[in-house]
């Protein structure tokens, strides 16, 4: 992502709607992380130390931004990093016979934590056609190709549940009694300072069964929009971290990195020649570059290998990932045996 690209990330924001905290609707905001973007990318760092990475997905024929993903090297730092732990306590009672599991929130608060990955959002009108899929994944390449500056755990927190009318439950049983604003001041106010979070913060165990059912229902739920990120990850080897988003509700998911499918599936290659056509075999791959962190580029292809091992690429894959005849290409297959794109 470049600065370029500010109008076009506003006007994914303003189609994103509520929740999706990493995107505000907010020009200046947006522009500040922009700003910060282009700043990781061309001076990477050799460790995780928060530092964050917006990707954009182009639609290079017509040159529009279709969508937006991002990942941020480290969370917390002198920010901390807040979740509710899902936590369970055994009371028994021989007097009266009760032996009963007890669940409650407990909640975490972390300084040092794990790469995350975040800010997905692909216009309507382009999403079951793989290039969610491809916005996605893409990341992880990004990843792959430069470990020292990730962390060995990713995470990835999920938009939570909303009702008809447009509430979150979960917020309006916890956070609104205790923030006492609205559930988009908080939303916007978590990219300008979080300090405040540590101020009016409850700090005592909440227990689940006080909550209302609308509330306990949320725990863990995703957002209607967010449910086919959450099939795709499952599918690359996340899994539930038994923990929530202390806002909505919603899960966080994680996976180690040398777990990731998409990571154990790649290989690189080198590129030996650039021909006007490729025939196209039974995999479609997700392609990336391996150069400088401030080019790289992602995309769907396919590519012919020699009884040698020699690789050819397209001249139209050689130009939208700027490859050269030498350079090398990372691939990964887009899909496993039997799996379905949910995006």
């Amino acid at each position: 992502m470049i600065d370029s690209d500010l109008e076009s990330v506003y006007e994914l924001a303003g189609k994103a709607g509520r929740g999706l905290t990493t995107l505000p609707y907010s020009k200046s905001l947006l522009q500040a992380k922009i700003k910060d973007s282009v700043k990781s990318f061309a001076f990477m760092s050799d460790r995780p130390c928060g530092d964050s990475y917006l990707f954009v997905l182009e639609d290079t024929e017509n040159e529009q931004v279709l969508g937006t993903s991002a990942v941020f090297s480290k969370v917390g730092g002198f920010e901390p990093f807040w979740s509710y732990q899902l936590d369970s306590r055994r009371n028994c009672s021989q007097v009266i016979g009760v032996d009963k599991e007890i669940p409650f929130l407990r909640i975490k608060k972390v300084h040092s934590g794990p790469t995350e990955i975040g800010t997905l959002y692909l216009q309507k009108e382009y999403r079951g056609n793989v290039q969610g899929r491809l916005l996605s994944l893409g990341r992880f390449l990004f990843i792959r190709n430069y470990p020292a500056s990730f962390e060995k755990t990713i995470i990835a927190e999920l938009r939570g549940k909303i009702d008809d009318q447009g509430q979150y439950p979960f917020w309006n049983a916890i956070g609104a009694n205790f923030f006492d604003v609205s559930f988009d001041t908080v939303d916007q106010m978590v990219n300008v300072d979080k300090h405040f979070i540590s101020e009016l913060m409850p700090t005592e165990p909440i227990y689940i069964e006080l909550l209302p059912k609308e509330a306990r229902d949320a725990i863990g739920s995703v957002h209607p929009n967010t449910k086919p990120a959450r099939a795709l990850l499952e599918q690359q080897g996340f899994q539930f971290m038994n923990e929530v988003d202390i806002f909505e509700g919603g899960p966080m998911y994680g996976c180690s990195v040398e777990n990731i499918q998409s990571v154990t599936q790649s290989v690189v290659e080198k590129v030996y020649k650039i021909d006007g056509e490729v025939r196209w075999g039974e995999k479609t791959y997700l392609l990336s570059n391996f150069v400088d962190p401030m080019n790289f580029r992602a995309c769907l292809g396919n590519f012919s290998k020699s009884a040698t091992g020699e690789i050819t690429i397209s001249e139209r894959i050689a130009e939208l990932l700027k490859i050269k005849l030498g350079d090398s290409l990372v691939a990964t297959p887009m899909f496993s045996k039997n799996q379905k794109d949910p995006l």
